[in-house]
């Protein structure tokens, strides 16, 4: 699935070696509602993930499809071909043929 890494969420290093940066960190994320900000991203890459999922299975059923139509073409072919092998006009032909 796919979603935001923590690491946008986690604090960064430079506030943990530098403690007077922490309020100044921690108002600039409340401003911005980063939280909020990567729970909206976070739900619409799972719209989006849906979709890929959707149209991903769409164009494996289309392919699926396609291929069972040329094996039906296929047989198709493989019937008339076999019904002129079996005609009298075929028999007589290669008889002709044959006897040379």
């Amino acid at each position: 699935s796919m979603t935001l890494q923590s690491v946008f969420l986690d604090t960064p290093e430079i506030i943990w070696d530098n403690d007077k940066f922490d309020k100044q960190y921690n108002i600039g994320r409340k401003y911005l509602e980063i939280s909020k900000r990567v729970d909206i991203l976070n739900q619409r890459l799972a719209v989006l993930n849906d979709l890929y999922s959707f149209l991903q299975a769409q164009l494996e059923v289309k392919h699926s499809n396609k291929l069972e139509w040329i094996i039906i073409v296929l047989i198709v072919v493989e019937i008339l071909l076999e019904i002129f092998h079996m005609s009298p006009w075929y028999s007589k032909r290669t008889a002709s043929i044959c006897a040379g």
